[in-house]
Protein backbone atom coordinates (compact mmCIF):
# COMPACT_ATOMS: atom_id res chain seq x y z
CA UNK A 1 0.00 0.00 0.00
CA UNK A 2 2.84 2.41 0.83
CA UNK A 3 4.57 1.68 -2.49
CA UNK A 4 1.26 2.16 -4.27
CA UNK A 5 0.63 5.52 -2.62
CA UNK A 6 4.15 6.67 -3.47
CA UNK A 7 3.61 5.69 -7.11
CA UNK A 8 0.36 7.65 -7.26
CA UNK A 9 2.09 10.63 -5.68
CA UNK A 10 4.82 10.61 -8.32
CA UNK A 11 2.23 10.29 -11.08
CA UNK A 12 0.31 13.26 -9.75
CA UNK A 13 3.45 15.40 -9.49
CA UNK A 14 4.48 14.44 -13.02
CA UNK A 15 1.14 15.36 -14.60
CA UNK A 16 -1.54 16.65 -12.20
CA UNK A 17 -3.86 17.48 -15.10
CA UNK A 18 -3.89 13.96 -16.53
CA UNK A 19 -7.30 12.27 -16.52
CA UNK A 20 -5.49 8.94 -16.20
CA UNK A 21 -3.98 9.99 -12.86
CA UNK A 22 -7.43 10.83 -11.51
CA UNK A 23 -8.74 7.51 -12.80
CA UNK A 24 -5.99 5.56 -11.03
CA UNK A 25 -6.58 7.50 -7.80
CA UNK A 26 -10.31 6.82 -8.12
CA UNK A 27 -9.69 3.11 -8.57
CA UNK A 28 -7.48 3.08 -5.47
CA UNK A 29 -10.20 4.83 -3.46
CA UNK A 30 -12.78 2.37 -4.79
CA UNK A 31 -10.69 -0.61 -3.70
CA UNK A 32 -10.48 0.92 -0.21
CA UNK A 33 -14.28 1.47 -0.13
CA UNK A 34 -13.81 5.25 -0.10
CA UNK A 35 -16.70 5.72 -2.49
CA UNK A 36 -17.21 9.48 -2.13
CA UNK A 37 -13.51 10.10 -2.73
CA UNK A 38 -13.57 7.78 -5.73
CA UNK A 39 -16.56 9.63 -7.18
CA UNK A 40 -14.75 12.96 -6.81
CA UNK A 41 -11.70 11.60 -8.64
CA UNK A 42 -13.79 10.11 -11.44
CA UNK A 43 -15.58 13.45 -11.87
CA UNK A 44 -12.19 15.16 -12.08
CA UNK A 45 -11.09 12.66 -14.74
CA UNK A 46 -14.30 13.15 -16.71
CA UNK A 47 -13.89 16.92 -16.59
CA UNK A 48 -10.53 16.50 -18.34
CA UNK A 49 -11.69 13.73 -20.73
CA UNK A 50 -15.50 13.91 -21.00
CA UNK A 51 -15.74 11.44 -23.89
CA UNK A 52 -13.24 8.86 -22.69
CA UNK A 53 -14.85 5.39 -22.89
CA UNK A 54 -15.12 3.59 -19.58
CA UNK A 55 -14.92 6.55 -17.21
CA UNK A 56 -18.67 7.08 -16.88
CA UNK A 57 -19.22 3.35 -16.34
CA UNK A 58 -16.69 3.34 -13.50
CA UNK A 59 -18.26 6.49 -12.04
CA UNK A 60 -21.71 4.91 -12.23
CA UNK A 61 -20.50 1.82 -10.40
CA UNK A 62 -19.19 3.93 -7.52
CA UNK A 63 -22.35 6.04 -7.39
CA UNK A 64 -24.38 2.87 -7.12
CA UNK A 65 -22.19 1.58 -4.28
CA UNK A 66 -22.62 4.92 -2.52
CA UNK A 67 -26.40 4.70 -2.85
CA UNK A 68 -26.61 7.53 -5.38
CA UNK A 69 -28.90 5.62 -7.71
CA UNK A 70 -30.11 8.51 -9.87
CA UNK A 71 -26.51 9.60 -10.48
CA UNK A 72 -25.54 6.01 -11.28
CA UNK A 73 -28.34 5.68 -13.82
CA UNK A 74 -27.37 8.94 -15.51
CA UNK A 75 -23.69 7.95 -15.67
CA UNK A 76 -24.49 4.52 -17.15
CA UNK A 77 -26.69 6.15 -19.78
CA UNK A 78 -23.95 8.65 -20.63
CA UNK A 79 -21.47 5.78 -20.98
CA UNK A 80 -23.75 4.07 -23.48
CA UNK A 81 -24.06 7.30 -25.45
CA UNK A 82 -20.26 7.38 -25.72
CA UNK A 83 -19.88 3.65 -26.32
CA UNK A 84 -23.14 1.88 -27.30
CA UNK A 85 -21.32 -1.45 -27.35
CA UNK A 86 -20.14 -1.33 -23.74
CA UNK A 87 -21.63 -4.66 -22.67
CA UNK A 88 -20.73 -4.22 -19.01
CA UNK A 89 -22.48 -0.85 -18.85
CA UNK A 90 -25.56 -2.34 -20.51
CA UNK A 91 -25.58 -5.22 -18.04
CA UNK A 92 -25.08 -3.03 -14.97
CA UNK A 93 -27.72 -0.53 -16.07
CA UNK A 94 -30.09 -3.41 -16.76
CA UNK A 95 -29.61 -4.80 -13.25
CA UNK A 96 -30.11 -1.34 -11.79
CA UNK A 97 -33.38 -0.86 -13.70
CA UNK A 98 -34.63 -4.25 -12.50
CA UNK A 99 -33.82 -3.32 -8.90
CA UNK A 100 -35.72 -0.07 -9.40
CA UNK A 101 -38.77 -2.02 -10.58
CA UNK A 102 -38.60 -1.18 -14.29
CA UNK A 103 -38.81 -4.70 -15.68
CA UNK A 104 -39.31 -3.70 -19.31
CA UNK A 105 -36.30 -1.41 -19.48
CA UNK A 106 -34.14 -3.79 -17.47
CA UNK A 107 -35.08 -6.77 -19.66
CA UNK A 108 -34.25 -4.92 -22.89
CA UNK A 109 -30.82 -3.89 -21.60
CA UNK A 110 -29.99 -7.32 -20.20
CA UNK A 111 -31.02 -9.10 -23.39
CA UNK A 112 -28.90 -6.70 -25.44
CA UNK A 113 -25.93 -7.37 -23.15
CA UNK A 114 -26.42 -11.14 -23.38
CA UNK A 115 -26.63 -10.92 -27.16
CA UNK A 116 -23.22 -9.25 -27.25
CA UNK A 117 -21.73 -11.51 -24.58
CA UNK A 118 -23.45 -14.90 -24.10
CA UNK A 119 -21.03 -15.55 -21.26
CA UNK A 120 -22.92 -13.20 -18.93
CA UNK A 121 -24.48 -16.05 -16.97
CA UNK A 122 -25.43 -13.82 -14.03
CA UNK A 123 -27.81 -11.92 -16.33
CA UNK A 124 -30.31 -14.80 -16.13
CA UNK A 125 -31.13 -14.06 -12.50
CA UNK A 126 -31.97 -10.45 -13.29
CA UNK A 127 -33.85 -11.48 -16.44
CA UNK A 128 -35.96 -13.71 -14.22
CA UNK A 129 -36.61 -10.83 -11.86
CA UNK A 130 -37.51 -8.64 -14.83
CA UNK A 131 -40.07 -11.23 -15.94
CA UNK A 132 -41.50 -11.19 -12.42
CA UNK A 133 -41.85 -7.41 -12.58
CA UNK A 134 -43.65 -7.82 -15.92
CA UNK A 135 -45.99 -10.47 -14.49
CA UNK A 136 -44.60 -13.24 -16.70
CA UNK A 137 -44.77 -16.05 -14.14
CA UNK A 138 -44.34 -18.68 -16.86
CA UNK A 139 -41.12 -17.20 -18.29
CA UNK A 140 -39.51 -16.13 -15.00
CA UNK A 141 -38.73 -19.63 -13.64
CA UNK A 142 -36.96 -20.60 -16.87
CA UNK A 143 -34.47 -17.74 -16.56
CA UNK A 144 -34.00 -18.30 -12.83
CA UNK A 145 -33.36 -22.03 -13.34
CA UNK A 146 -30.66 -21.16 -15.86
CA UNK A 147 -29.15 -18.86 -13.26
CA UNK A 148 -28.90 -21.52 -10.54
CA UNK A 149 -27.45 -23.97 -13.09
CA UNK A 150 -24.83 -21.76 -14.72
CA UNK A 151 -24.08 -18.65 -12.60
CA UNK A 152 -20.74 -18.55 -10.81
CA UNK A 153 -21.54 -15.90 -8.18
CA UNK A 154 -22.91 -17.56 -5.00
CA UNK A 155 -24.94 -14.47 -4.14
CA UNK A 156 -26.62 -14.52 -7.56
CA UNK A 157 -27.46 -18.21 -7.20
CA UNK A 158 -28.80 -17.56 -3.71
CA UNK A 159 -31.01 -14.74 -4.97
CA UNK A 160 -32.23 -16.88 -7.89
CA UNK A 161 -33.38 -19.63 -5.54
CA UNK A 162 -35.21 -17.07 -3.39
CA UNK A 163 -36.97 -15.57 -6.41
CA UNK A 164 -37.95 -19.05 -7.59
CA UNK A 165 -39.42 -19.81 -4.17
CA UNK A 166 -41.48 -16.62 -4.27
CA UNK A 167 -42.83 -17.39 -7.76
CA UNK A 168 -43.69 -20.99 -6.87
CA UNK A 169 -45.40 -19.87 -3.68
CA UNK A 170 -47.44 -17.27 -5.55
CA UNK A 171 -48.47 -19.81 -8.20
CA UNK A 172 -49.34 -22.43 -5.54
CA UNK A 173 -46.57 -24.86 -6.49
CA UNK A 174 -46.04 -25.76 -2.85
CA UNK A 175 -43.47 -28.55 -3.08
CA UNK A 176 -41.30 -26.68 -5.58
CA UNK A 177 -41.49 -23.57 -3.39
CA UNK A 178 -40.32 -25.56 -0.37
CA UNK A 179 -37.40 -27.02 -2.34
CA UNK A 180 -36.37 -23.60 -3.66
CA UNK A 181 -36.47 -22.00 -0.21
CA UNK A 182 -34.54 -24.97 1.23
CA UNK A 183 -31.78 -24.42 -1.33
CA UNK A 184 -31.81 -20.70 -0.59
CA UNK A 185 -31.48 -21.32 3.16
CA UNK A 186 -28.69 -23.84 2.60
CA UNK A 187 -26.67 -21.26 0.67
CA UNK A 188 -27.37 -18.63 3.34
CA UNK A 189 -26.12 -20.98 6.06
CA UNK A 190 -22.98 -21.79 4.05
CA UNK A 191 -22.36 -18.09 3.52
CA UNK A 192 -22.72 -17.41 7.25
CA UNK A 193 -20.31 -20.27 8.03
CA UNK A 194 -17.71 -18.90 5.60
CA UNK A 195 -18.05 -15.44 7.13
CA UNK A 196 -17.53 -16.83 10.63
CA UNK A 197 -14.46 -18.73 9.45
CA UNK A 198 -13.00 -15.56 7.93
CA UNK A 199 -13.60 -13.65 11.16
CA UNK A 200 -12.00 -16.39 13.26
CA UNK A 201 -9.02 -16.56 10.90
CA UNK A 202 -8.56 -12.79 11.09
CA UNK A 203 -8.69 -12.87 14.88
CA UNK A 204 -6.18 -15.72 14.97
CA UNK A 205 -3.78 -13.84 12.67
CA UNK A 206 -4.10 -10.68 14.77
CA UNK A 207 -3.44 -12.64 17.95
CA UNK A 208 -0.29 -14.23 16.47
CA UNK A 209 0.98 -10.84 15.31
CA UNK A 210 0.28 -9.19 18.68
CA UNK A 211 0.90 -11.80 21.40
CA UNK A 212 0.10 -10.78 24.97
CA UNK A 213 3.11 -9.64 27.06
CA UNK A 214 4.80 -12.29 29.17
CA UNK A 215 4.35 -12.32 32.93
CA UNK A 216 7.98 -11.21 33.33
CA UNK A 217 7.44 -8.25 31.04
CA UNK A 218 4.29 -7.32 32.93
CA UNK A 219 6.24 -7.23 36.23
CA UNK A 220 8.69 -4.70 34.72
Amino acid sequence: MLVSKESYSRMFKADPNSWRVHQVLAQADAEADRHDEAIAEYLAAIKLAPNQPGLHEELATECRRAGKIDDAEAAFQRELEIDPHNTLAQYKLGTLEVERGDGAKGKALLEAARQQDPGLKEADCYLGRAEVELGNDAAAPQALKRAVATASDPEVIEQAWYQLGMIYRRTHRVQEAQEAFANFQKLKDEEAKRHLQRVEKMRSEQASENPPPSSAAQKH
